[in-house]
């Protein structure tokens, strides 16, 4: 029973501590579909943002029960199968810094299992005392200080629960002890609004507040947020998965005020509505988060509805995306190295450890066992023997092969020298090729001024159409839209690059220039300046 409660200690430590990488990529997936979805609709988002909850939730219960497995296994070889490794210790002390690093860090969290599971127990338990508050609280107001309405205002909820296809009975009752809008319960749900609210505001905005209210009892997103709150307190230390519960909040709203608009099809009214009242669920107040609100939601929601655009990270949310991304592929790189320098023991024969029995042994016991070792002792020199001579044996032969192989290799190589210089004495030196360098400057006037044209050619052959060879260049150029015109045009167009106006072009380009050129033009310029 006590192994049974390591086991389970060190699988939860194990759990919260990958728990953190883990929830480092689900805020930078998170970040994604928030940029990746600026354009669709608050129902989209959600349900995206849901999806990771829910992934990350079953990726720590899968790794809660990998490690206790694991736990398991171990226990259960150091316990029924005690067994030592011949030269391991030679094997770790000649490992890598990165390996000792990382197995030391393994076993300092395996060491203080212990510990880090009571501190995260205790802080856990501080916050499921502010729960309990909170829903004390919750079961106060809906039981003392209330009122019904009146008939007008039933028949009116009825109503709009057939216009929102709502099959449970939703009670309207308003609280001494509420101040905005709120929705408790979810198999017998209560819409609580302030006294007075119903006397004093417009007939169409209580209608619209009213449908944001019983939109949260159609999606059952007091069952979700019940869920919702439960995770953000295990994880209180994951900000990643605290950030993700803060974007669902958001969205869970949105996707209330779009369904009551989609039933009013009327902006201005529900955006009034937005204006008189903050309205927020009952449990939002209890677990919102500071990181990344914005202080005016109200505003936010209202611009959205307007604009049919959703809202985007702000510079918080953008520095928090990027610290994700920078750690996660710091672990990544880190973890990679950590796998590549990682040592190989050898399998070497495992020796069981005797057993050592707790009761005195009597003396023909001891003699035998005695015997016995020394029979032992024989048999190991004698086997260290018939190793040593064998392997004398084996280094002779590995030595003549290594002679007989340096001499081949000796004969080999006299051989290619001896042919190699009667080769070189056969075959004549190749011709240099002859490069002539030819320039070719005009002047010539336009709109008063005096244009000089330099053209410079460095071939083996000068061709005589050098004119006719610039302008198939410059015709390129501007086919490619490089150049516009030739007005203070100047290339150098070379084997290797062209450069127009002091600027490289592609290598497309490059190519496509080359093609109107003659083989065997190994560099050609052209600059034009206005004197």
């Amino acid at each position: 029973m006590i192994i049974a409660s390591e086991n389970i200690l060190k699988a939860l430590s194990w759990t919260l501590i990958h728990s953190i990488w883990q929830g480092l990529i689900l805020a930078v997936l998170a970040g994604l579909v928030i940029i990746n979805t600026k354009k669709a609709s608050a129902a989209v988002r959600y349900n995206s943002l849901s999806g990771l909850f829910v992934t990350f939730l079953a990726v720590a219960a899968f790794t809660f029960s990998y490690e206790y497995q694991q736990e398991g296994v171990e226990t259960t070889t150091r316990l029924n199968l005690p067994l030592i490794a011949n030269g391991s210790d030679q094997a770790v002390a000649n490992s890598g810094n990165a390996v000792d690093f990382s197995t030391q860090v393994i076993d300092f969290l395996n060491d203080n299992a212990n510990t880090i599971v009571l501190l995260w127990f205790f802080v856990f338990c501080i916050k499921c005392l502010s729960v309990f508050n909170d829903l004390k609280q919750v079961y106060r107001i809906r039981n003392y200080r209330n009122t019904s309405p009146g008939e007008y205002w039933n028949e009116k909820i009825e109503a709009l629960c057939r216009n929102l296809n709502i099959n449970k009975k939703v009670i309207l009752l308003e609280s001494q002890l509420v101040q905005i809008p709120s929705v408790t319960g979810y198999f017998k749900p209560i819409i609580l609004v302030p006294i007075g609210l119903l006397s004093n505001l417009p007939q169409d905005q209580i209608e619209a507040i009213l449908l944001h209210e019983l939109a949260h009892i159609k999606r059952k997103d007091y069952f979700v947020n019940l869920i919702q709150s439960f995770a953000e307190i295990l994880f209180f230390f994951n900000p990643g998965v605290l950030w993700l519960s803060f974007l669902m909040k958001e969205e869970r709203e949105n996707c209330c005020d779009d369904m009551a608009v989609s039933v009013t099809n009327n902006k201005s009214n529900f955006i009034h509505a937005l204006v008189s009242f903050q309205e927020y669920n009952l449990q939002h107040n209890q677990f919102s988060l500071g990181f990344g609100h914005t202080k005016k939601p109200l505003l936010n929601r209202a611009k959205r509805i307007i604009n049919n655009d959703n809202k985007t990270l702000n510079a918080i949310e953008k520095t928090f995306l990027s610290v994700c991304l920078l750690l996660v592929a710091v672990i990544t790189i880190a973890s990679s190295n950590t796998k590549s320098m990682a040592y190989h023991v050898e399998k070497l024969p495992l020796i069981p450890i005797p057993y050592v029995p707790k009761t005195p042994l009597s003396e023909a016991e001891v003699t035998a066992l005695n015997r016995q070792d020394e029979h032992q002792n024989d048999t190991d020199i004698t086997e260290q023997e018939k190793y040593s001579q064998n392997q004398r044996e084996a280094d002779v032969a590995q030595r003549k092969a290594e002679v007989v192989k340096k001499k081949a290799e000796n004969v080999q190589h006299q051989h290619e020298t001896k042919h190699k210089s009667s080769t070189s004495e056969n075959v004549k030196p190749a011709k240099e090729t002859k490069v002539s360098t030819y320039t070719k400057q005009t002047d010539t006037n336009k709109d008063g001024k005096r244009i000089s044209q330099k053209i410079s050619i460095k071939a083996e052959v000068i061709p005589n159409d050098v004119d006719a060879v610039s302008q198939n260049i410059i015709a390129v150029l501007i086919a490619e839209k490089v150049i516009s015109d030739t007005e203070n045009l100047s290339y150098n167009l070379s084997s290797k690059n062209l450069i127009v106006n002091g600027n490289e072009t592609s290598k497309q380009v490059h190519q496509k220039v080359k093609k109107h050129v003659k083989p065997n033009i190994s560099n050609i310029c052209y600059n034009y300046s206005i004197e």
